[in-house]
């Protein structure tokens, strides 16, 4: 059968060849063919389209042939050397297409998808989580940005349809014919016939680069937001990672697009879900809309972020030619591609721009962060689903390339075909399937930088495959079809890509290097003292690494927003504080309303500096005033709003409406004419904006500089009195607008003088307290203050010194997370590394040293430190060293060790006591050495705004290490000896239980207080009450 086939194309084509054989062919001369670039002859052309047409027969015919020879136990000679045809070659060379191996299914018998199950794929790829960061593109960009949206829709959509172009080719009745199946079969075709088989080889490594660095990047996406939305659980990212992997582990019995198209349908339901829940939360404060910040400009620093975020956006090229051939109908994939795009660049423009008219200059690099905590978390969830749906797409592509080139490629193939004669997996295709799930997570959670390494590939991988390699191979494979402007929108994209590329390339490798620099930085070296304690451990912390998700699609998706991926990578200093102090929106707003009412209070009667300026009267003549004695007889001060705004790592405070009544005195002076009065004036509509930035300084103070600043006083009455009244009306006009522009420009200098004596004031703070002669307590910032849209969160080191070495103790600080409580205002969470800073630093410092005669015994006890006393304790004292009086030396050996457990405090003392008998001359005589180990419990707790609790002890143990009067038993000595620290511990108990005074803040105090102990921390939870003797008034609700 086969034979008959090779006779019937051998025919068709020498009798093609004949017929065209007269015909001329066109040519191209210049740059474009020397770089290969040629016209086809029709003679090609038809070759290539007949080979088209015989192919299946071809194949039926090859697998008739190979059954008979099976059946009759024979190889028919020569057939096993005939692997294809000129199928997918114009000349015949490089690889040939695979024939059909006995048992696989033939892709006739695959189900095919619908129209709108291609859309849907289109829609998972398209509709990435990239669009939470276009509201901060237009941020940015403005307009410009609005713009790039329907641009790159545009462009994204053209290089789509001219690689499926490439697939075809026109046969002599011009009708189009699909002569490829693949991206790697037109790199085949492009490269042919110097290099048959080089493009395919770069083009599927490429594209397994690609989808397999997209499965690894939603599964640390998934992890991450899981992390997020749930602070609270004990949980890692890595935990979460590996749970989003059993639940992607089904996706490894897929076996065709139609399941995946269902999975990208639920997909495009969650993102729709997400727009839905931040466009309606945005309409719920469409009074609000800034329109007037919308403007045509370019923040020339972060706008190329805002290209990436658009641009890549929209790339799905690297699905299109197996989603167009896999569709029922692939002549409706123009129209598909058509309303896919329109309406993603529709839904993407409206999302952006509603999203930044609600925020304006407040959005965020992902527009999640500006939601409250219950709706962020809510679009979180679906954020973790979208993920999660996002997978089986470039899985499924991953395994089908992996496939076909390693087990479905001929004679070619490494491994035997996958698929069984009924089309059920075999064993080993499952296990490579599952092994391809496993290998993600493993990445996901062992790479370190994952967001940089995958910015880094993806930078050539991804625009090469979406940009480049479309444009190149359209004007290689189509150039005898095309025209001038194809030709120009073929070159610039490819110019454009390269240049992406590049950028790309190069921002990814700063960023590694950066990244690898901080850490360096960071690591903090561990310094050992000579008193080193034996049974402590040094703590090892590794910096981990967090990818913020919503920047993010493709490892290729990263090329220009790489560096929007570098100002969210997370380094954290290993350098962990000890305390950490976390304010929340609620203190926020009590302290605004607070310092609100304070000022309205104590705003009227302030004097103002005084003013000067001039007027020019008729566009001629220059008048000079003064104002003095500038007094604020009526303020009306309206709520302002303040908010915490990570963008700047600080504050942002708008303040709308403000109106004030002025009186005072005025002079002006013309020439040698001065004239002069009262005045009153009434300032209406002022405006002002400002954003301070937090930081820390190097010794560690809080720092605090104005970032920015926008003042706009609406309207300025002046009423004139005294003075030569009929001249000076005729420039009031000219007086009146120069005052309400003088006040308008002299605000914000104001306000950053301020803010700059804030400053002053907060370098004076000492961040070293002396506690007493022993040690001293370092509270300096670690690390920067971390902002987010509903805390402020600062860390300080918390680490006790001894004054004189002031030695590092040999162990640091574990990592500890304060949960965020937004119904408290004030968090203050403490590690149990202070505690231990503190007692290693009075165990250095000697401190734990004491001396214990019988004076300090109370009468009743049971047992006196007399020598003569000790009978019942130690037989063979009183006949060595009879009637003398002893003292006891206690000190400890080794650092006692203090540990925070849930809902308790756990402290080990282990330590000495020396015996001596005192002679009559004063000397002492060393009698025996004791080794003592105990251990203490306790419970604290917050009652009538006193920190409250109680001790108990769990063990103790005496043993006899050595002696001078001979060996004895210590049970009955230790259990006088618990006694006495039994009895200690309820004279503690008493202190305790009346409680310690919780500290003041100045002028407020902590209320409503709540003392929680966790694992390694304790969490002071508190509201603050102002206090009304130190100027501020503890009634805060602002009358509406």
């Amino acid at each position: 059968m086969a034979h008959l086939i090779r006779h019937k194309l051998s025919n068709k084509l020498t009798n093609a060849a004949h017929t065209v054989s007269n015909k001329s062919q066109a040519k191209v001369s210049g740059v474009f063919a020397r770089l290969g670039f040629q016209a086809a002859t029709d003679e090609e052309g038809l070759g290539f389209a007949e080979c088209d047409d015989l192919d299946y027969d071809y194949r039926q015919g090859m697998q008739m042939d190979v059954l008979q020879g099976e059946n009759e136990g024979g190889h028919v000679e020569g057939e096993g050397d005939l692997d294809g045809d000129s199928h997918y070659q114009r000349d015949g060379t490089g690889p040939r297409p695979a024939p059909l191996k006995t048992g696989g299914s033939l892709d006739e018998d695959k189900p095919k998808i619908t129209t709108w199950e291609a859309g849907w794929n289109v829609t998972n790829a398209i509709q990435g989580m990239f669009v939470l960061g276009l509201p901060y593109a237009i941020l940015h960009g403005g307009y410009l940005g609005l713009f790039l949206i329907i641009f790159a829709a545009v462009v994204c959509c053209y290089t789509g349809k001219i690689l499926i172009a490439c697939l075809y080719e026109d046969n002599e009745d011009g009708i189009k014919v699909r002569v490829r199946d693949s991206y790697v079969d037109i790199a085949n075709a492009c490269c042919a016939p110097r290099f048959p088989a080089l493009g395919g080889h770069v083009v599927n490594v490429a594209q397994i680069i690609e989808l397999v660095m997209t499965c690894i990047l939603y599964v640390v996406v998934s992890g991450n937001l899981m992390v997020n939305s749930f602070p609270g659980f004990p949980v890692s990212q890595k935990a979460w990672s590996v749970v989003a992997t059993v639940a992607l582990l089904p996706c490894a019995f897929l076996k065709n697009l139609k399941s995946v198209s269902k999975f990208s349908l639920l997909c495009t339901m969650a993102h729709f879900v997400i727009n839905v829940l931040v466009i309606a939360y945005c309409l719920s404060r469409a009074r609000e809309w800034a329109w007037e910040k919308v403007k045509f400009y370019i923040d020339v620093k972060k706008f190329p972020i805002s290209i990436g975020i658009i641009v890549f956006s929209y790339t799905s090229q690297i699905f299109l030619p197996s989603l167009e051939g896999n569709m029922q109908r692939p002549s409706e994939f123009h129209c598909m591609m058509d309303w896919t795009h329109i309406s993603a660049c529709v839904l993407k423009g409206l999302f952006a721009l509603v999203a930044y008219l609600t925020w304006a200059d407040a959005t965020k690099e992902v527009i999640t962060d500006n939601l409250p905590s219950t709706i962020r978390a809510v679009v979180n969830i679906f954020l973790v689903a979208k993920a999660l749906l996002s997978y089986p797409l470039p899985f499924f592509a991953a395994v089908e390339v992996l496939e076909k080139s390693f087990f479905q490629d001929g004679g070619r193939a490494v491994f035997p075909d996958c698929y069984g004669p009924n089309g059920q997996l075999k064993s080993w295709g499952l296990g490579l399937r599952v092994t391809l799930v496993v290998f993600t997570l493993l990445m996901a959670v062992f790479v370190p930088h994952f967001a940089l390494l995958m910015g880094l590939t993806g930078s050539l991988t991804g625009a090469g495959l979406c940009f480049l390699l479309p444009s190149l191979f359209h004007l290689r494979l189509q150039w005898r079809n095309l025209l001038w402007h194809h030709v120009f929108f073929d070159v610039a994209i490819f110019v454009i890509g390269g240049i992406c590329a590049i950028s790309g390339f190069i921002h990814s490798v700063e960023g590694l290097i950066e990244a690898y620099r901080k850490h360096q930085q960071h690591i903090k070296p561990l310094h050992r003292s000579g008193d080193v304690v034996p049974h402590m451990k040094k703590k090892h912390q590794e910096p981990p690494s967090a990818i913020h998700p919503a920047v993010i699609q493709q490892p290729g998706n990263m090329l220009l927003s790489v560096a929007a991926v570098l100002l969210l990578f997370s380094c954290t200093s290993g350098e962990n504080p000890a305390i950490q102090v976390l304010l929340t929106n609620k203190g926020l707003q009590y302290g605004k309303h607070a310092g609100t009412d304070w000022i309205q209070k104590n705003l009227e009667g302030v004097s103002l500096p005084d003013f000067s300026g001039h007027v020019t009267w008729l566009h001629l003549f220059k008048i000079g005033f003064t104002l003095t004695g500038t007094r604020i007889k009526k303020c009306d001060l309206p709520e302002p709003s303040t908010e915490f705004y990570p963008d700047s790592t600080g504050f942002k405070t708008s303040l709308s409406g403000l109106s004030v009544a002025l009186s005072g005195e005025w002079s002006t002076s013309f020439m040698r004419l001065h004239d002069s009065g009262t005045f009153d004036m009434a300032v209406f509509d002022v405006d002002v904006t400002s954003v301070v930035k937090l930081g820390k300084d190097a010794g560690g103070h809080l720092s605090v500089t104005s970032v920015s600043c926008d003042a706009r006083v609406g309207r300025v009455d002046v009423n004139i009195r005294g003075g030569t009244r009929r001249t000076f009306p005729y420039f009031v006009r000219e007086f009146r607008n120069d005052i309400r522009r003088q006040i308008e420009i002299g605000i914000c200098p104001h306000v950053k003088e301020y803010i700059g004596n804030f400053e002053q004031r907060l370098q004076a703070i000492n961040v070293f307290f002396d506690v007493d002669q022993a040690v001293t307590l370092d509270l300096a910032l670690t690390s920067l203050p971390v902002v987010s849209v509903s805390s402020l969160n600062l860390g300080l080191k918390g680490e006790f010194y001894n004054i004189k070495t002031h030695a590092e103790p040999p162990f640091e600080a574990p990592s500890f997370t304060v949960p965020e409580q937004q119904g408290y205002m004030l968090s203050v969470g403490l590690s149990d590394f202070t505690v231990n800073s503190a007692l290693y630093g009075y165990y250095s410092a000697g401190v734990f040293r004491t001396l214990i005669n019988d004076s300090v015994i109370p009468p009743d006890f049971p047992l006196h430190l007399n020598t003569s006393l000790m009978g019942p304790y130690i037989p063979q004292l009183p006949k060595l060293f009879p009637g003398l009086l002893m003292n006891l030396r206690v000190s400890a050996t080794e650092v006692p060790v203090s540990s925070f457990q849930p809902d308790a405090v756990k402290l080990s003392f282990q330590g000495a006591v020396q015996a001596f008998a005192i002679q009559p001359n004063a000397t002492e005589t060393p009698l025996f050495e004791l080794s003592v180990v105990s251990n203490f419990s306790s419970k604290v707790w917050i009652a009538g705004e006193r920190v409250k609790g109680s001790a108990s002890l769990d063990n103790f143990t005496l043993t006899l290490v050595g002696s001078n009067v001979g060996s004895f038993k210590t049970d009955a000595l230790e259990k006088v000896a618990r006694t006495g620290v039994e009895m200690v511990l309820a004279k503690v108990n008493e202190t305790l239980g009346e409680g310690i005074l919780l500290p003041g803040l100045g002028c407020a105090q902590l209320v409503d207080s709540v003392l929680k102990v966790h694992e390694g921390f304790v969490v002071l939870l508190s509201d603050a009450e102002v206090l009304t003797d130190r100027g501020f008034s503890s009634h805060t609700n602002r009358a509406e």
